[in-house]
């Protein structure tokens, strides 16, 4: 028998996505094309409290968490550029926060669709909110290795926090 497979993502075409929504949309297409029971679970469509489209499952933050999200997202900065000065830029902390609400709501999703495999993107870092059903085995995507960032002139000097 076949695993039934979810796939966490920011979102999914035709809504804007970037690259690495991108990836995770071309490795759905593989494994259904393959066979496989698979859905996907965004967590990055604001507004969205687990409608379905397809084998999409849309889940985001609501404007109230976003509106407090920009509030600490100002507080924060000040805080930074305090502490560090004008070259202590962070962007990771923040988007963790704009994308925690939308990955708590996919708890109830996974625990209704009972997946054997749990795909987990680091962007966003979902996995710190989602919890994978008893007996789903977990594999972490990691697209943002923050390695590459290190001593890169034009990017400039990232906060040690992120």
């Amino acid at each position: 028998m076949r695993p039934k497979i979810a796939i966490i993502s920011s979102s999914t075409p035709p809504l804007l996505t970037g690259g690495i929504s991108s990836a995770h949309w071309n490795l759905y297409l593989a494994l259904k094309q393959a066979g496989f029971c698979v859905k996907i679970f965004t967590y990055n469509d604001n507004g969205c409290t687990g409608q379905m489209e397809g084998d999409v499952v849309r889940h985001g933050a609501s404007r109230l968490w976003l509106r407090l999200n920009g509030i600490i997202n100002r507080l924060y900065l000040a805080f930074l550029q305090a502490w560090f000065g004008p070259s202590g830029q962070s962007y990771q902390f923040i988007y963790v926060l704009a994308s925690m609400e939308g990955a708590l709501r996919i708890n109830r999703s996974l625990k209704t669709f009972q997946p054997n495999l749990l795909f987990l993107p680091d962007n966003g870092s979902p996995g710190f909110f989602i919890r994978a059903p008893k007996g789903c085995k977990t594999i972490f995507i990691s697209h943002h290795n923050y390695l590459r960032f290190r001593g890169n002139p034009i990017l400039g000097h990232f906060s040690p926090f992120d």
